[in-house]
């Protein structure tokens, strides 16, 4: 089963939707718009206006219901449902470049920040202050593009341009319960790369690691034995922006320039080949044969119309993630398209 949605507007750039898959929140240059979309048509609920330059990231904890964005204006915001309305709380970054990439922990009492200037700020609640407060791991030697949490929520994975997957502890006294065999900013593991690393994904237990490199490769690292074992798979297209783990852990999906969404199967500590995942499109309303051609001729100087290429996206895939709404249901969108494509894997 697939599907498409049209969106109000063009260039989403990241998504996340919330618990139960009734609402989604996406990055649309400055702006976050969330849309119902339970209806076969997506309504929509707000648009907030928070941020003054392109928004990076995004995230909807299903913890404590709340959104956090952040963006190149260097600032990142966390929105909050009160009486109907998302009313956004600034979170002072300390950081002097744009904020890349954000996601919230398991608990939701938390979020981490990848920066261009070389740190991971991780942010919590000061209620005694009523603000968020930001503490920084520097362990980087260039920006970082992507960063999860492991369940734990006590460790990071970040990647980016020191062409490195990081492991890094993320344990803050005041928020996580239990002991951490690490302190806050240590550096636990580090796994190479031969390019950019473009994505990353835990899957449900945290015994596997994924992420995809901007040489086209995807590498898979078991982390279950004594020591960490990784896999490399040579993928035979363009490199992957975005990849995420199926529910059951079975798969990886993955998409990106190849502006198709592609599966790969998880078998033990190795990855399959990509498998390519249709995508059945929105019907086109049909135009008049003599008016189709006028207006061809007007847009193109030719009377003659090319078929474009048979992708999912007509841009680069740039965000593929699940919908919450059921069983290994997921989304994609490109920056450029006005649609977002649902799918169940």
């Amino acid at each position: 089963m697939s599907k498409q949605l049209t969106l109000s507007g063009c260039h989403p750039e990241c998504f996340a939707f919330n618990k139960d898959g009734s609402m989604v929140v996406v990055a649309m240059e400055c702006d976050l718009v969330i849309y119902d979309v339970t209806r076969a048509k997506p309504t929509i609920v707000e648009t907030l206006k928070a941020h003054k330059h392109r928004v990076t990231g995004v995230d909807w904890s299903k913890e404590t219901d709340q959104i956090v964005s952040c963006g190149e204006d260097r600032n990142a915001y966390v929105y909050t449902l009160t009486d109907g309305k998302w009313s956004p709380t600034l979170v002072v970054l300390r950081c002097n470049r744009a904020a890349l990439c954000v996601k919230w922990s398991p608990s939701g009492r938390k979020f981490a920040v990848g920066t261009s200037a070389k740190t991971v700020m991780v942010c919590n609640y000061d209620s005694d202050h009523d603000f968020w407060v930001s503490k920084s791991i520097k362990k980087f030697k260039s920006a970082v593009l992507c960063l999860d949490w492991d369940p734990s929520g006590k460790y990071l994975a970040a990647g980016g341009s020191t062409m490195k997957c990081h492991i890094v502890c993320a344990y803050v006294d005041d928020v996580d319960s239990g002991d951490c065999d690490h302190s806050f900013g240590d550096q636990v593991k580090d796994f190479p790369s031969l390019g950019f690393v473009l994505s990353i994904a835990y899957n449900s237990n945290g015994t596997r690691l994924v992420y995809s490199s901007q040489s086209a490769q995807m590498t898979l690292v078991s982390l279950d034995g004594d020591e960490p074992t990784t896999n490399v798979v040579q993928l035979p297209m363009l490199p992957m922006k975005s990849v995420t783990f199926t529910a059951d852990d079975q798969y990886v999906l993955c998409g990106g320039f190849d502006k198709d969404p592609f599966k790969l199967k998880v078998d033990g500590d190795k990855l399959g080949k990509p498998e390519k995942l249709s995508v059945k499109k929105a019907a086109k309303k049909q135009k008049n044969a003599a008016f189709a051609m006028f207006q061809q001729k007007a847009n193109t100087g030719s009377a003659s119309s090319k078929k474009g290429a048979d992708t999912a996206h007509t841009f680069t895939l740039t965000c593929i993630a699940a919908t919450n709404a059921g069983a290994n249901q997921f989304a994609s969108v490109g920056n450029g398209d006005k649609n977002m494509n649902i799918y169940e894997v």
